[in-house]
């Protein structure tokens, strides 16, 4: 059931025995040794079992687990009792410093490594910090811990789920070292994720790369909300012309992607997106059938884009067709060309701004490609220097 931690039937007891603050300090029920971890459960009727809370006000763990730490005990255990798929409870003493990652609409996430005793070493685990539990999907999060807050008595309840290895932010700018394939079938990846949460009568509030986690060959959606909201939050360019939020304007932000993963570009977040450097437009060198989806998911009215589950059969359509008179060096000789053209432009930027988003583009790069982005960076330094470059700064126009 917790393939990602891999609990194991081994010494629960000797551990919380020895580990006794860990656990609220419990105190020993009965005669019998329980040395399953799965006792670590959030149920009623086996969490902590074979033992008792020192404090008599509560008649178990169970009970004074949410007491301790929770603003809103009676709540949050009644969604853990009423859950599909019983979590595990992680003490927050088990993870190491917490590292704050870009705040999203459903509760800041932090990275962390968590000391898992029956494992005897750590895991690389991401943690969302939520205030409304009731609010939240729990599809991949293995477990719940606690995190403490700076501005309240009472811990956040954390949802723990297994770090991604990677975003999809991160992937793109390696469109030139991949196959037409391999692009279609990423593609392909990203939009079956939106169908299935369009399937589910859900919607994404903030669909973009940065939010797509990639762990192995799986791909997840992070952020994602019901159709009962519809507050306008996100980044640009992944706005629909219309406003607004809902599975439509999904549809758009797959279009961006799409197109994305053709052309290498990754949008800055520090700094202005010039739209003569970062204009989505047609691509020389690629499939015309993927271009003409990407177009129809990028139209300015929403009741002509496609929907998820049509953008997945025409990739489908599109692998299966393997035009093999393209050329895939030409391709790669265009992602880097736009990379360049990128580069320079950025370093019109302050430093502080420029080289973050570089180094973002060089993400994944061969030796080759990162040679030839840093020799641009040193002769740009070079005549900035010097003062005696008669070239015009690339214009915005």
């Amino acid at each position: 059931m917790f393939d990602g931690l891999n609990i194991k039937k081994q010494d629960a007891y000797d551990y919380i025995l020895t580990h006794p603050k860990e656990f609220l300090d419990p105190i020993r029920q009965g005669n019998d040794k329980e040395n399953n971890w799965d006792l670590l459960l959030l149920s009623r009727a086996t969490f902590m079992k074979g033992w008792k809370p020192t404090n008599k006000e509560h008649v178990s763990l169970f009970d004074e687990l949410f007491n301790h730490y929770f603003e809103y005990p009676v709540e949050v255990q009644k969604i853990f009792e009423a859950s599909e798929k019983p979590l595990i409870w992680l003490p927050p003493v088990w993870f190491g410093s917490l590292r704050s990652l870009p705040s999203s609409s459903r509760g800041q996430v932090y990275l962390s490594q968590c000391r898992v005793p029956w494992k005897h070493s750590s895991v690389r685990v991401a943690i969302r910090a939520v205030d409304d539990i009731i609010k939240q999907c729990f599809k991949n999060v293995i477990g719940v811990t606690a995190v403490r807050s700076k501005y309240r008595k009472h811990h956040m309840l954390g949802l723990v789920s297994l770090a991604a290895d990677i975003t999809l932010e991160q992937w793109i700018p390696q469109a030139d070292q991949w196959s037409f394939q391999r692009i279609y079938r990423v593609a392909l990846m990203t939009a079956s994720a939106v169908r299935d949460l369009h399937n589910v009568n859900m919607f994404h509030s903030n669909l973009q790369p940065r939010n797509i986690l990639i762990t192995g060959e799986r791909l997840e959606l992070v952020d994602q909300v019901t159709l009962v909201k519809s507050r306008l939050y996100g980044r640009y360019p992944y706005f629909a012309p219309e406003l607004q939020v809902n599975q439509k304007s999904n549809i758009f932000a797959l279009g961006i992607i799409l197109w994305q993963l053709a052309s290498g570009v990754i949008f800055p977040y520090s700094t202005n997106v010039c739209s003569y450097i970062y204009r989505i437009g047609p691509l020389k060198h690629f499939d015309t059938s993927y271009q003409d989806l990407f177009t129809r998911c990028l139209s300015k009215r929403p009741e002509r884009r496609p929907t998820a589950e049509q953008v997945c059969n025409s990739l489908i359509q599109i692998m299966l067709q393997n035009k093999s008179i393209i050329s895939k060096q030409e391709h790669s000789l265009q992602v880097r060309q736009k990379q360049i053209l990128i580069t320079k432009y950025l370093l019109q930027s302050r430093q502080e701004v420029s080289l973050p988003a570089i180094k973002e583009l060089m993400h994944g790069a061969t030796l080759k490609k990162r040679m030839m982005i840093r020799a641009i960076v040193s002769l740009e330094a070079y005549y900035e220097s010097k003062k005696d470059s008669n070239d015009d700064p690339i214009q915005c126009g």
